[in-house]
This record gives structure tokens, sequence and C-alpha cells, in this order.
């Protein structure tokens, strides 16, 4: 397979940004910065839409980001160079919500392009039978490496060695393979019934992440997403960072109410603040729901006689 020349990156202006934002905001995560407004969690299906396509953009590790930059820049330099940047910046909004919300749905939040790599391998995969510019990009060799990746990280996962977005993968493969009929098959009504499902299955998927993973839970996603911010609660009031302690635990109790702990450390965060009506309130109703646990009612009473 040949591997576009790093001077491309003229020619393909959307690639290469997503590429270099995806290096920013995975060096700014790892040196401790906050990337939570662009990960993907239920904020996504109440106006704060970004986050179905930023969340592809942080990374976990040096192996996982240069592993998506190669594939984002070998099969998305050919896209951009063909279709150019407008379609090209349409093509991996379409492959980055599709997956993410798949993903969150069926296993909760992931991070990173690998959702967007795989529906690039999809859609030129496909082409490469109907479309001479396209010939030979995806051989043999790179479809069974695919392939074996694919299955080797639900393995990996299953196994509880990675944590891996299998469903990100997965559903960003179907969405490239759609895509690539719906522009490319010879047949005109083969094209129609490709586009009618790929509009089905996107549907789906959105709707799927934003009622479906709190009624159904398919995998306990939406209490994982509470545990993320509840530990960061703890790590706010650790560092006697009261008021985002308050937005952590808030956050966690609009997924999991009934989680005692999150109102008694909400309570406590409260306190600190100043902010003695809540603080009561929030301790109050850890009791409601542990009534037998004697340090909820410590504090209660402490923080009550404070207030006095």
């Amino acid at each position: 397979m040949e591997i576009p020349h790093l001077s491309q990156w003229r020619r393909c202006p959307v690639i290469t940004a997503v590429g270099l934002c995806a290096i920013g905001t995975s060096l700014w995560w790892w040196s401790g910065g906050d990337v939570e407004p662009l990960l993907m969690d239920y904020h996504a299906w109440s106006g704060q839409v970004w986050r179905l396509m930023t969340s592809t953009l942080p990374h976990v590790g040096i192996l996982h980001l240069l592993f998506n930059l190669y594939w984002l820049w070998v099969f998305g330099t050919r896209v951009e160079i063909v279709y150019g940047s407008g379609r090209t910046l349409l093509i991996l909004m379409l492959f980055a919500a599709g997956s993410s919300a798949a993903q969150y749905a069926l296993a909760g939040p992931g991070v990173g392009l690998s959702g967007v790599g795989y529906g690039l391998f999809g859609f030129l995969w496909i082409l490469g039978r109907f479309d001479r510019r396209f010939y030979g990009l995806v051989d043999h060799a790179t479809v069974q490496l695919f392939v074996v990746w694919f299955f080797l990280c639900i393995a990996l996962t299953v196994a509880d060695v990675w944590s891996v977005g299998n469903v990100a993968h997965g559903m960003g493969a179907v969405l490239g393979v759609l895509l690539g009929y719906a522009v490319s098959a010879p047949l005109r009504n083969f094209r129609l019934a490709s586009r009618g499902a790929l509009a089905v299955l996107l549907l789906a998927s959105f709707a799927a992440g934003a009622w479906g993973l709190r009624y159904v839970d398919f995998s306990n996603g939406i209490a994982r997403e509470a545990q993320m911010h509840g530990y960061k609660g703890d790590q706010a009031i650790m560092a006697e960072d009261y008021p985002r302690a308050v937005k952590e635990y808030r956050q966690a109790l609009e997924l999991d109410e009934k989680e005692s702990r999150y109102w008694y450390n909400l309570g406590i965060a409260y306190a600190e603040l100043g902010s003695y009506p809540e603080a009561r309130a929030a301790f109050h109703r850890a009791i409601e729901l542990d009534p037998d646990d004697e340090q909820y009612r410590k504090a209660a009473e402490y923080w009550t006689d404070r207030e006095r």
C-alpha cells in the first residue's frame, strides 16, 4: 500500500487539521488538562451535540494515537484529494457521530478516532470495487489486518486486558460500507437502498444513544458514567476545588440519584462553600437512602451546628 507523502498536507487541510487537533487534545489530556467538555456523555442529547464528534479527538495512549493517525492519513488524504475538503469533513462527521452514538448506546462512552478509521476503511474498500480512482488502495492484506484487529480487540476486551470501543469499530465499518455503496454502486436501485439503510442506521444510533442506554443499559454504561463523575468529584474534593466537586457530583446524581455516597460528598462540597441549606438537604437525602450509616448522620449534625 502506498503511503501518501507528508507534503500532501497542503492538499488535505481537513485531514491535517483533524490529526493536529487529535495530537493537541491528547497531549493536553495526558498532561492533566480538562477535556470533559469534549467527551461523550448524556449532555450530547441536551444541546451539546459537538461531543458526538469531539470525543474522537482524545486518545488513551501514544500507540492508540499513532495507530489512528496513521490510518487517518493513509485513507483520509485519498478521500480529500478526490472528494474535496467540504465533502471530506461531512464524511468524517458522519463516521464520528454515528460510531460515537452507537458506542455510547451499547457499551458506554469511548474516545479516539478508531470508529472514523474503520469508517474510512469500509468506505474505501467498497469504492475500490467500483471507482478506478480508489483501485488497490485497500488491498487484501489491509482487509485481513482490519478484520483480525477487530476480533482481537473484542477478545482482549472480553478477557479484561484492554477496554476497546468495539461497537465504534463495528458501526464505523458498517457506515463506511453503506456509504461506499451509496455513492458508487453501479445499480441505481442499490445506491438508493444503501442510502436508505444508511439513514435508518444513523437515526437508530442517535435514538439508541439518546434513550436506549437510559432505559435498556445493555452494559451498565450509565452506572459507569456516573462513577466517572463521582471519581472526578472525589479528586476535586481532595484538591479543595469545591465548585468543581459540586458540578461533578450533581452530574453523577443526574445519572444515578439513588447513590447515597454522591449525596453525602455533595453535602460536604456545599458545606465547604458555605452553602449550608444545600449541604443539609444533600446530607438528609443521603440519610434517606442509607439510614444505617452513622457517618451521614454525624456529618448532618456537625454542619447543621456550624450553620447555627
